[in-house]
């Protein structure tokens, strides 16, 4: 007894309730190779390639942009028919009615 401080080493029951002095290091995990590989990265670039590219696809379809392809944008009006003056933007009354000033 030393200066009050009194170190004593402690025994642990196990499950099958044996004595067993302190636990072993794991065994150490064989070296794995780090990072990301050729397939990795080029499966990433594949991902993003696809994704960007239906998105830009989406954007073209949304803007109109494939109508001269017999495919139209759902946001736009029907080919055929006349959009509401709301959608064109057009300031001009309907015909036989006039604004007061």
């Amino acid at each position: 007894h030393l200066g009050g401080n009194h170190i004593e080493s402690r025994w642990c029951i196990g499950a099958a309730g044996s004595a067993e002095g302190p636990s072993a290091p794991p065994p150490s995990a064989p070296p794995q190779s780090g990072g990301c590989g050729g397939g990795c990265i080029a499966g990433i670039l594949g991902g993003c390639f696809v994704f960007f590219s239906a998105a830009l696809f989406f954007a073209l379809w949304m803007s109109g942009a494939f109508a001269k392809y017999s495919c139209p944008s759902p946001l736009t009006g029907k080919a055929g028919t006349a959009a509401p003056a709301s959608a064109t933007g057009s300031q001009n009354p309907p015909e036989g009615v006039q604004l007061s000033k």
